[in-house]
Protein backbone atom coordinates (compact mmCIF):
# COMPACT_ATOMS: atom_id res chain seq x y z
CA UNK A 1 0.00 0.00 0.00
CA UNK A 2 2.75 2.75 1.00
CA UNK A 3 4.45 1.21 -2.64
CA UNK A 4 1.31 2.43 -4.42
CA UNK A 5 1.25 5.90 -2.48
CA UNK A 6 4.95 6.49 -2.63
CA UNK A 7 6.52 4.19 -5.44
CA UNK A 8 9.83 5.53 -4.75
CA UNK A 9 10.09 4.69 -0.93
CA UNK A 10 12.45 3.05 0.74
CA UNK A 11 11.84 0.74 3.17
CA UNK A 12 13.43 -1.49 5.82
CA UNK A 13 11.92 -3.80 8.82
CA UNK A 14 12.93 -3.46 12.26
CA UNK A 15 12.40 -5.74 14.75
CA UNK A 16 12.32 -4.41 18.20
CA UNK A 17 12.61 -7.49 20.13
CA UNK A 18 10.38 -6.08 22.25
CA UNK A 19 7.19 -4.28 22.91
CA UNK A 20 5.63 -0.77 24.33
CA UNK A 21 8.72 1.52 25.51
CA UNK A 22 11.22 -0.75 23.35
CA UNK A 23 9.47 -0.23 20.33
CA UNK A 24 9.02 3.42 21.43
CA UNK A 25 12.96 3.65 21.90
CA UNK A 26 13.55 2.29 18.39
CA UNK A 27 11.45 4.97 17.03
CA UNK A 28 12.58 7.49 18.46
CA UNK A 29 16.42 6.57 17.58
CA UNK A 30 15.06 6.02 14.01
CA UNK A 31 13.63 10.01 13.37
CA UNK A 32 17.24 10.72 15.37
CA UNK A 33 19.22 9.50 12.59
CA UNK A 34 16.93 10.58 9.80
CA UNK A 35 17.38 13.94 10.88
CA UNK A 36 21.21 13.86 11.15
CA UNK A 37 20.94 12.76 7.31
CA UNK A 38 21.04 8.86 7.64
CA UNK A 39 19.81 6.67 4.83
CA UNK A 40 17.46 3.90 5.47
CA UNK A 41 19.58 1.61 4.90
CA UNK A 42 22.10 3.52 7.14
CA UNK A 43 19.36 3.99 9.96
CA UNK A 44 18.01 0.55 10.01
CA UNK A 45 21.92 -0.74 10.98
CA UNK A 46 22.54 1.87 13.86
CA UNK A 47 18.40 0.77 14.66
CA UNK A 48 20.00 -3.06 15.02
CA UNK A 49 22.87 -1.82 16.84
CA UNK A 50 20.71 -0.40 19.81
CA UNK A 51 18.39 -2.94 20.16
CA UNK A 52 21.19 -5.81 20.29
CA UNK A 53 22.36 -3.83 22.97
CA UNK A 54 18.96 -2.88 24.86
CA UNK A 55 17.69 -4.49 27.50
CA UNK A 56 14.09 -5.34 29.05
CA UNK A 57 13.09 -5.87 32.48
CA UNK A 58 9.49 -5.40 34.29
CA UNK A 59 7.61 -7.10 37.50
CA UNK A 60 3.64 -7.45 37.20
CA UNK A 61 0.92 -6.09 39.86
CA UNK A 62 -0.53 -9.61 40.02
CA UNK A 63 -0.09 -13.43 38.18
CA UNK A 64 -3.99 -12.85 37.02
CA UNK A 65 -3.34 -11.34 33.79
CA UNK A 66 -0.67 -13.94 33.07
CA UNK A 67 -3.18 -16.99 33.71
CA UNK A 68 -5.71 -15.06 31.50
CA UNK A 69 -3.40 -14.69 28.53
CA UNK A 70 -2.49 -18.56 28.74
CA UNK A 71 1.06 -17.81 30.07
CA UNK A 72 -0.01 -19.29 33.70
CA UNK A 73 -1.53 -22.66 35.06
CA UNK A 74 -4.60 -22.23 37.32
CA UNK A 75 -3.02 -24.18 40.16
CA UNK A 76 0.38 -22.10 39.45
CA UNK A 77 -2.38 -18.96 39.20
CA UNK A 78 -3.26 -20.42 42.81
CA UNK A 79 0.21 -21.06 44.54
CA UNK A 80 1.96 -18.13 42.99
CA UNK A 81 -1.26 -15.93 44.35
CA UNK A 82 -1.51 -17.73 47.81
CA UNK A 83 2.74 -17.01 48.17
CA UNK A 84 2.43 -13.11 46.60
CA UNK A 85 4.96 -14.22 44.65
CA UNK A 86 6.20 -11.28 41.82
CA UNK A 87 8.04 -12.50 39.02
CA UNK A 88 10.95 -10.51 37.45
CA UNK A 89 10.53 -11.03 33.90
CA UNK A 90 13.31 -10.51 31.57
CA UNK A 91 13.27 -9.51 27.45
CA UNK A 92 16.14 -12.31 26.11
CA UNK A 93 18.38 -10.84 22.91
CA UNK A 94 15.53 -12.84 20.47
CA UNK A 95 13.08 -10.94 22.71
CA UNK A 96 11.65 -14.22 24.20
CA UNK A 97 10.45 -13.41 28.09
CA UNK A 98 12.08 -15.51 30.50
CA UNK A 99 11.46 -15.32 34.45
CA UNK A 100 14.77 -14.67 36.12
CA UNK A 101 13.60 -14.70 39.72
CA UNK A 102 10.53 -14.83 41.22
CA UNK A 103 10.15 -12.83 44.53
CA UNK A 104 7.76 -12.89 47.64
CA UNK A 105 6.15 -9.57 47.24
CA UNK A 106 6.44 -6.76 44.84
CA UNK A 107 8.87 -4.56 47.03
CA UNK A 108 11.14 -7.71 47.09
CA UNK A 109 10.70 -7.68 42.79
CA UNK A 110 11.39 -4.00 42.74
CA UNK A 111 14.61 -4.54 44.77
CA UNK A 112 15.88 -7.11 42.44
CA UNK A 113 15.10 -5.19 39.39
CA UNK A 114 17.09 -1.95 41.20
CA UNK A 115 20.18 -4.27 41.64
CA UNK A 116 19.98 -5.73 38.19
CA UNK A 117 19.44 -2.20 36.54
CA UNK A 118 21.99 -0.30 38.52
CA UNK A 119 24.61 -3.52 37.92
CA UNK A 120 23.85 -3.69 34.28
CA UNK A 121 23.19 -0.24 32.70
CA UNK A 122 25.51 0.48 30.31
CA UNK A 123 25.41 4.68 29.43
CA UNK A 124 22.81 6.89 31.21
CA UNK A 125 19.55 6.27 28.97
CA UNK A 126 16.54 4.38 30.59
CA UNK A 127 12.91 4.15 29.68
CA UNK A 128 10.52 3.40 32.61
CA UNK A 129 7.58 3.11 32.25
CA UNK A 130 4.25 1.50 34.28
CA UNK A 131 0.29 0.71 33.90
CA UNK A 132 -1.83 2.17 36.11
CA UNK A 133 0.40 3.05 39.45
CA UNK A 134 1.90 5.91 38.87
CA UNK A 135 3.09 6.85 42.32
CA UNK A 136 4.95 3.58 42.65
CA UNK A 137 6.72 3.99 39.54
CA UNK A 138 7.97 7.35 40.43
CA UNK A 139 8.88 6.30 43.70
CA UNK A 140 10.88 3.81 41.75
CA UNK A 141 12.17 6.21 39.83
CA UNK A 142 13.53 8.29 42.35
CA UNK A 143 15.61 4.99 43.84
CA UNK A 144 17.27 4.56 40.18
CA UNK A 145 18.09 8.22 40.60
CA UNK A 146 19.13 7.75 44.34
CA UNK A 147 21.37 5.15 42.95
CA UNK A 148 22.96 6.03 39.39
CA UNK A 149 22.04 10.26 39.98
CA UNK A 150 23.59 10.43 35.96
CA UNK A 151 20.83 8.57 34.72
CA UNK A 152 18.42 10.30 31.40
CA UNK A 153 15.08 8.70 32.51
CA UNK A 154 12.13 8.76 30.36
CA UNK A 155 9.17 8.54 32.08
CA UNK A 156 5.93 7.15 30.79
CA UNK A 157 2.74 4.62 30.91
CA UNK A 158 2.58 1.73 29.15
CA UNK A 159 0.48 1.28 25.82
CA UNK A 160 -3.15 -0.46 25.91
CA UNK A 161 -1.69 -3.53 24.56
CA UNK A 162 0.93 -4.76 26.52
CA UNK A 163 -1.19 -3.25 29.70
CA UNK A 164 -3.80 -6.05 29.03
CA UNK A 165 -0.95 -8.51 28.58
CA UNK A 166 0.62 -7.57 32.20
CA UNK A 167 -2.50 -6.25 33.86
CA UNK A 168 -1.88 -3.24 36.60
CA UNK A 169 0.80 -2.48 38.87
CA UNK A 170 3.38 -3.59 36.51
CA UNK A 171 6.91 -1.11 36.02
CA UNK A 172 9.04 -1.35 33.50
Amino acid sequence: MIMDTYPNAQIECIDSLSGSTGELLSLEKAIEFANQGLNVYEIKEKVDELIARQASIFTIGSLYHLYKGGRLSAGKLAIGSLLRLKPVVYADKEGKLASIENEFGKKRALQTMLKMMVETIDGNRLYLSYTDNEDEALKFKGQLLEAKPDLDITFLPIDFTMNCHCGPGTIA
